[in-house]
C-alpha cells in the first residue's frame, strides 16, 4: 500500500540534484569529466581505507555523492530513478531516504572491509543497489499485489544479476554493490514489517531510528576494530599533498627519462672496468653526452612546481649528475697528469663516496 498517495519523487529528484551539483563543482576543480582525477575525490571525501579507518569516518557517507566521471554518474542516477517510481511512494519519504543513506554507508563499509589494498572508492551505486535490495525484499511479501509481484520480481532479479556479473570484469567496486544489496534486503524486510503494522493501524515508528542506530553502530564497531595508525595516515596525507602539485606528472615523466639515461651511461661505464681513461675517445664522448642529457633533465626537474619531497629528489638527481661529471673530469686528469695521480686519486675516491651516498637516496 503506497504511503505517499501523490506519488511524489521529490526525495529522488533532490538526491539526483545533489549528485549532479557536486559533480559539476568537482569538475570545475579538476576532478575530470570522463577520466577522473582521484586526488580531487580524496579531498572531497572518497572512501579510502587509510583515511577512513584513521579518523575520517565521514567518508563512508560523503563517498555516496562522488562519482568518477560523467558515465559513472549517469548510470547510477538512471538506476536510482528507474526504481524510484515504485519505492518512494511505497515507502514514504522518511523511510526512503533512510534506506538510501543507510544502504550507502553500509555499502561503503563493505568496500572498506573487502579491499585490503586501499582502493579509492566512491559512487552512489552501493546506495542504488541497496534500493533494489529493499524492493526485492518487499516483492517477496504480500505488501505488493500478487499480480504485480511476479513480473516486477523477474525484471529486478535479471537487472541485478546482469549488473553484478558485469561488475566482475574489473574496475568496478562489486563489494560495495553486494554490500548495498544485502543491507537493502535486510532493511526492506524491517520496513515490510513496519508497513504491515501500519496497515493494521498499529504503531511502528521504531523502524527508522532502529535502522539508523544499527547502521551507525555497525560502522562504528568496524572502524574501532580496524584502526589505521597515525603513521600510515600521515604517510598517505604526505603522498596526497605531494601528488596535488600541478607538475607532478611531468616530474615523474622526467624522472623516468633520467633513470633510462643514467642506466645507459652506467652501462658504458661498467663495460670498461669503471676506468673512464681507458675508454676510446668516441665512447668517452658518448658517456659525456649521456651525462649532459642527465644534467639537462635534472635542471628541468628542479624548475617544476612540485612538493618539497620531489624538489629534494630533483636536487639529489642534480647533485648525483654533477658528481658523476666531476668523477669523469678527475679520471681524465689522472691520465693526463700522472705526476699528480695520487692526489687526484684521493679526490676521486672522495667523490665516489659522495656518489654512493646520493645513489642510496635515489634508491
Amino acid at each position: 500500500m503506497p504511503q505517499d498517495e501523490n506519488g511524489s519523487l521529490s526525495v529522488t529528484y533532490t538526491i539526483i540534484g545533489i549528485n549532479v551539483l557536486v559533480f559539476m563543482i568537482m569538475g570545475l576543480q579538476g576532478a575530470g569529466i570522463f577520466e577522473a582525477n582521484g586526488l580531487v575525490h580524496l579531498r572531497w571525501g572518497s572512501n579510502y581505507g587509510p583515511l577512513t579507518a584513521s579518523g575520517d569516518w565521514w567518508r563512508l557517507f560523503t563517498a555516496i555523492f562522488l562519482h568518477f566521471g560523467i558515465l559513472h554518474l549517469a548510470f547510477n542516477m538512471y538506476a536510482l530513478f528507474s526504481i524510484a517510481a515504485y519505492l518512494e511512494p511505497m515507502l514514504g519519504k522518511l523511510r526512503y531516504i533512510t534506506a538510501y543513506l543507510c544502504c550507502g554507508i553500509l555499502a561503503s563499509l563493505a568496500s572498506l572491509w573487502w579491499h585490503t589494498d586501499s582502493v579509492n572508492s566512491a559512487g552512489a551505486s552501493g546506495a542504488a543497489y541497496g534500493m533494489y535490495g529493499v524492493f526485492l525484499a518487499l516483492l517477496t511479501t504480500n505488501i505488493i499485489a500478487k499480480k504485480a509481484r511476479k513480473p516486477l520480481l523477474q525484471s529486478i532479479v535479471i537487472f541485478v544479476l546482469f549488473n553484478l556479473a558485469y561488475g566482475l570484469k574489473g574496475g568496478i567496486d562489486s563489494a560495495a554493490h553486494i554490500g548495498g544489496l544485502v543491507s537493502g534486503a535486510i532493511i526492506g524486510y524491517l520496513f515490510a514489517f513496519s508497513i504491515k503494522k501500519e496497515q493494521k493501524k498499529q504503531t511502528a515508528s521504531w523502524a527508522v531510528p532502529a535502522i539508523v542506530v544499527l547502521s551507525v553502530l555497525i560502522c562504528g564497531w568496524y572502524l574501532q576494530q580496524n584502526k589505521v595508525t597515525a603513521e600510515v595516515r600521515n604517510n598517505v596525507l604526505r603522498d596526497i599533498k605531494n601528488d596535488s602539485y600541478p607538475d607532478v606528472d611531468r616530474f615523474k615523466e622526467l624522472y623516468e627519462q633520467f633513470v633510462i639515461v643514467q642506466d645507459d651511461a652506467l652501462q658504458i661505464y661498467h663495460q670498461h672496468g669503471d676506468n673512464l681513461s681507458s675508454l676510446p675517445k668516441p665512447v668517452q664522448e658518448q658517456f659525456k653526452h649521456k651525462l649532459d642529457q642527465a644534467n639537462s633533465i635534472a635542471v628541468k626537474m628542479m624548475n617544476l612546481n612540485v612538493g618539497d619531497e620531489m624538489k629534494e629528489l630533483a636536487a639529489t638527481v642534480n647533485r648525483y649528475v654533477e658528481l658523476r661529471k666531476k668523477e669523469m673530469e678527475l679520471t681524465m686528469r689522472i691520465s693526463e697528469q700522472p705526476t699528480n695521480a695520487d692526489t687526484l686519486n684521493q679526490e676521486r675516491e672522495l667523490v665516489k663516496k659522495e656518489i654512493d651516498k646520493e645513489l642510496l637516496k635515489l634508491k
